[in-house]
């Protein structure tokens, strides 16, 4: 029981304080409605500030210095959530009102092999990979959220193609997922790959029968958005690679007849790419592969084996 040393001579009885020079320490001020010394009765009574420099408020039901008292006092994105006069980290979008231009409360981390480059969870951002309504409208055609920046983008809604990259699953068409792609252990991008049995959306039932040349399946891949499917990817080379095929010259520019240069193919020249002969005057790039089901459709493309490595002709 507290000590009640103070004579409240308008009631006879013992209290704890009549005034606020009869209290001291952590609770310097006198509650005269209770004769209870507190920490506050009013606002101007707490001093110091919350991590994000704002004034300390007084909830003077509780007679406590605290950081806020509604939702609109928490200013920060990271803890936007008044709960118990603690500003907090979000779990809905409501909690995130307060916060101008960031209405989206970021509830999981970006699901990659890389670090998530955006806000952490609890914070409330632009967007999201699943939900970008914010980002708005091109020419009639929604905008994506950059995932891993929780950022919107420039890129619309469906955009990119197999093997193309991807700033999250919603630029990826129906049936394909974005996922990082790896080669040699390391990271070389996020490009859109099929989700094997999606057949409503056009993808494959199976890769190795009809997703040349996505023949190879990845089990249980994780997209950048979180979604977990088996995916149709390249056996022996990369997205950056393939997009090259037959487009991208890599002669020399620095012999005085054409020679070819592997180093303007692919990631890991050599290994995920070649620069082979185009014609009688010009090398472009290639692939490697190991079959004819590692090669783009198309008349004539089919895996010389006879080289080394093996590469998909034109």
């Amino acid at each position: 029981m507290a000590a009640t040393p103070i004579c409240d001579t308008s009631k006879n009885v013992c209290v704890q304080c009549t005034q606020k020079s009869e209290c001291s320490g952590t609770t310097p001020f006198c509650d005269t409605s209770k004769n209870t010394c507190v920490q506050c009765t009013k606002t101007t009574d707490c001093s110091g500030a919350t991590p994000e420099g704002n004034a300390l408020l007084c909830d003077t039901s509780k007679n406590l210095c605290v950081e806020c008292l509604t939702q609109s006092d928490c200013k920060s994105a990271a803890a936007s959530a008044c709960i118990a006069g603690d500003c907090t980290p979000c779990t809905t979008n409501a909690e995130c009102s307060n916060i101008a231009g960031k209405g989206v409360c970021k509830t999981t981390a970006a699901s990659s092999s890389d670090a998530d480059a955006g806000a952490g969870t609890g914070t409330c951002v632009q967007c999201t990979g699943t939900q970008y309504s914010a980002c708005g409208q091109s020419a009639g055609n929604n905008l994506v959220c950059d995932t891993l920046n929780n950022t919107c983008s420039t890129a619309v809604e469906q955009s990119a193609g197999l093997c193309k990259t991807c700033v999250s699953d919603a630029q990826c068409r129906a049936g394909e997922m974005c996922v990082n792609q790896t080669f040699g252990g390391k990271s070389v991008g996020y490009f859109c790959f099929y989700k094997q049995g999606d057949t409503a959306n056009l993808a494959p039932a199976d890769c190795t029968l009809t997703g040349r040349p996505y023949v190879k399946v990845d089990k249980n891949a994780v997209s950048i958005d979180g979604q977990t499917a088996d995916i149709c990817s390249l056996v022996t080379s990369t997205c950056t690679a393939l997009n090259q095929f037959r487009s991208t010259t890599c002669t020399s520019a620095t012999s005085t007849t054409a020679t070819p240069d592997d180093q303007l193919c692919g990631v890991s020249p050599g290994i995920d790419s070649k620069c082979i002969a185009y014609g009688t005057s010009q090398y472009r790039c290639t692939v490697t592969c190991l079959g004819d089901d590692d090669c783009p459709k198309g008349v004539n493309v089919a895996c010389d084996t006879g080289v080394n490595p093996p590469v998909c002709t034109f």
